[in-house]
């Protein structure tokens, strides 16, 4: 394994080692949702849910697409880290 492969899988585990990260995967794994929808279905505040969004989107975990006044997430079937296969098995809460 390179050095920028084991660095990429070292922040990819690190990302998904935080329980409301895997939660949001999970819930846009099966469709894409908005903030509000995410908030509602997670009980956990707004701004959590948005600092958590914004960082899975920056490290390519998802993408979104604004529709009218809101945006919608995704999970990112391209996600550039499919080296250890970790979305190749179900995530699991």
């Amino acid at each position: 394994m390179s050095q920028s492969c084991a660095t990429g899988c070292s922040d990819c585990f690190r990302t998904l080692a935080d329980r409301t990260r895997l939660k949001i995967l999970r819930a846009v794994q099966r469709h894409p949702a908005n903030v509000a929808e995410i908030t509602e279905a997670m009980n956990v505040t707004q701004p959590t849910v948005s600092y958590h969004l914004k960082l899975l989107e920056g490290l390519g975990m998802l993408v979104k697409e604004k529709r009218g006044r809101e945006m919608y997430y995704a999970f990112n079937p391209q996600y550039p880290c499919k080296n250890c296969g970790v979305f190749s098995a179900p995530i699991k809460i």
